[in-house]
């Protein structure tokens, strides 16, 4: 490991060797690497179904797109979104699951199915995100599951703010997080390459605990290689609930097109 810095360590040792006081110093304050990326990864992994609503905004080159949506997740495969316009008005229902997915236009009454790929998933939701980088935006997740046996190339530890950075010289990736050791919650993430280019730049805010799980109610993601951002507000959450619903049924008179 390059760096392995303990701020919090340090201090409270110097602290204790000036006053010659013994205080036991609390495990979940002094954590390595692996181990707060493992609490990390195991709050990710506690939420099975995820049910929200709120507005989603897309940028994509030079235009925008803005709309409520109403989210439907069951891990590890199948996501719904319910799209709606001024006045409630139900523009689409979009069902993507890891093998296919369904994009309902309601004004139009046509539906559109195919296998899913990210050319689905630009089609319906005007960005590129691959499959799984989809089910983390709409929940707030950070996938660190590779990460949970490898040694970061830099991490600084205080029980406010930590910072792990990982360098992938195969691929020439650069990975760093930006994370509350109060609450374990990731505040920023980046992804990018070796040449200082961002492929992925990440902030989540406004964290609420639900069922014991913390979940940021605002995700903003960009994508300078692709000049495209997102970002989502939820107003109401439900984390684990047996009766959220994926799927959907379309009016008799639907008009069917695969792609």
């Amino acid at each position: 490991m390059k760096a392995i810095k303990f701020l919090t360590a340090l201090t409270l040792a110097a602290l204790l060797a000036g006053c010659g006081a013994s205080k036991e110093i609390s495990n979940e304050r002094i954590l390595s690497p692996e181990r707060l990326i493992t609490k990390l990864e195991a709050n990710r992994r506690k939420v099975r179904t995820f049910s929200a609503a709120g507005t989603i905004n897309i940028k994509n080159g030079n235009s925008t797109i803005e709309s409520s949506i109403e989210v439907n997740i069951k891990k590890p495969d199948s996501v719904r979104v319910d799209v709606y316009g001024p006045f409630g008005i139900e523009l689409a229902q979009i069902l993507i699951t890891r093998d296919n997915f369904l994009f309902y236009d309601a004004i139009n009454k046509k539906a559109y199915k195919g296998k899913t790929d990210e050319a689905a998933i630009q089609k319906a939701l005007k960005i590129d995100l691959p499959f799984d980088m989809l089910i983390d935006a709409f929940t707030g997740g950070v996938d660190l599951s590779d990460k949970l046996r490898t040694e970061p190339d830099d991490y600084v530890f205080n029980e406010n703010y930590s910072y792990v950075k990982y360098i992938d010289s195969t691929s020439g990736t650069i990975n760093e997080y930006e994370i509350n050791t109060k609450n374990f919650t990731v505040n920023k993430i980046k992804i990018g390459k070796s040449d200082k280019r961002s492929i992925v730049e990440a902030t989540y805010d406004n964290y609420k605990e639900f069922e014991n799980i913390s979940v940021p109610l605002t995700v903003s993601m960009k994508f300078p290689e692709n000049n495209q951002s997102l970002q989502i507000n939820y107003k109401k959450v439900s984390i684990n609930d047996s009766s959220s619903n994926i799927l959907f049924e379309l009016p008799p008179d639907t008009k069917y097109e695969e792609l």
